[in-house]
């Protein structure tokens, strides 16, 4: 297993912790982003 991977699969399981942690917020998450990266989107949730 090659440094790469290593760091896929870690940032795997990172995000996976987080989306058990934070599952409540994710919705909310997920509109700020869209929001944030693309503002005129704001009507289309």
């Amino acid at each position: 297993m090659n440094k790469r991977e290593e760091l896929r699969l870690l940032t795997d399981k990172c995000i996976e912790l987080l989306k058990e942690k934070y599952h409540v917020k994710k919705i909310f998450l997920i509109v700020s982003y869209r929001n944030y990266f693309d503002p005129f989107s704001k009507n289309i949730v």
